[in-house]
């Protein structure tokens, strides 16, 4: 099936596995912390290229790890140039706008278990000329973003992002849409996320490394 969205890139910013999931440090070792990383990217583009949908995926990142498991999957590696998520955002931002794509959709490596309809749900959702829709994280954050055009406004991400973007769509011009999304609350960042509820199958996925992650 074709998409009604052929124009839109996704952006995912990624950290080497080996520098990723730091706040975990008291609850798993570091060789767990980078399988985990590698194990959530996966799920994250499996999950994309499943969808029906014309995307245009490109991960912004330095590391040669990520850049290793993105061949297969036949996505589009743009290097981080410092400065933290925001600067890496801005990089993909502005790869978006150079290319003409129509709209920007902003996605964590991370989530813990992101499902196809409500991934579906977020990127065929009707966008207007000068939007924003944000799928908020549960702990206030936010855990994806659609802009229309991908340069429409700058981005706030850190605590209470969800909250953040939408004062700046605002002052931006944007309409704002809100859109919570089950499957889309949770990624993977602190200890209370590593529930089975939440992580369901990385013991199978992790192998050796993984024993208890999800327990």
């Amino acid at each position: 099936m074709s998409s009604p969205n052929p124009s839109l890139c996704v952006v995912i910013p990624m950290k080497d596995p080996d520098q990723a999931k730091t706040r975990l440090g008291d609850t798993l070792p570091a060789k767990t912390r980078a399988a985990l990383t590698r194990t959530l990217f996966r799920q994250t583009l499996r999950v994309l290229k499943s969808l029906d949908q014309d995307l245009h995926i490109v991960v912004v990142t330095d590391s040669d790890a990520i850049a290793e498991i993105c061949l297969p999957f036949r996505v589009q590696v743009l290097g981080d140039p410092g400065g933290g998520l925001n600067a890496a955002v801005k990089a993909g931002v502005d790869y978006a706008a150079h290319h003409r794509f129509a709209s920007l959709c902003v996605l964590p490596g991370d989530l813990a278990d992101p499902s196809r309809d409500d991934l579906t749900a977020l990127l065929a959702m009707p966008r207007e000329e000068k939007s924003v829709i944000l799928a908020p994280a549960h702990d206030g954050g936010t855990n994806a973003l659609v802009v229309t055009p991908p340069d429409a406004m700058t981005f706030a991400y850190g605590p209470d992002s969800c909250a953040a973007h939408q004062a700046l769509a605002e002052k931006s011009g944007l309409s704002c849409v809100v859109m919570p999304l089950p499957s889309l609350l949770y990624d993977v960042d602190r200890s209370s996320d590593l529930g089975a509820r939440l992580v369901r199958g990385l013991d199978r996925s992790l192998g050796a490394f993984g024993k208890g992650v999800a327990g």
